[in-house]
């Protein structure tokens, strides 16, 4: 779901600058725009991942891969939209603990994680 429906802009705002409290109609925008089942997605996907049988290392690659593409700051523009920041950090700190065994993968959502913290009061 993520990797067919995130995309840019996804609630078609016409200003990108705005803060998220500045856009009168966001709450609409998001019913309209971003699907139950994808903030379901974007919010437990994690959880998903590891109650799963896939391998470890396969799911590392594939995370990695979404975080790494431009899908990963659409799966972060959602969560700004959806006022849900906080939870994509929480799920990015389970992130390192879940790869823990690929210290690359670590390292790679360590850097994300930062990023994303730095950023966090910029997407209220």
């Amino acid at each position: 779901i993520m990797d067919r429906d995130l995309r840019f802009n996804i609630c078609e705002l016409e200003e990108s600058f705005l803060l998220n409290k500045s856009v009168p109609d966001l709450p609409a925008r998001i019913s309209e725009h971003i699907s139950e089942a994808l903030q379901y997605a974007a919010s437990y996907w994690l959880f998903h991942l590891e109650q799963s049988n896939i391998d470890v290392k396969e799911s590392a690659e594939k995370v990695l891969a979404l975080l790494n593409s431009g899908k990963g700051i659409y799966w972060i523009e959602a969560l700004s939209l959806m006022d849900a920041v906080a939870r994509g950090i929480v799920i990015l700190q389970d992130c390192v603990d879940f790869f823990a065994v690929r210290p690359s993968s670590r390292n790679f959502v360590q850097r994300v994680m930062t990023n994303f913290r730095l950023n966090r009061a910029l997407w209220r």
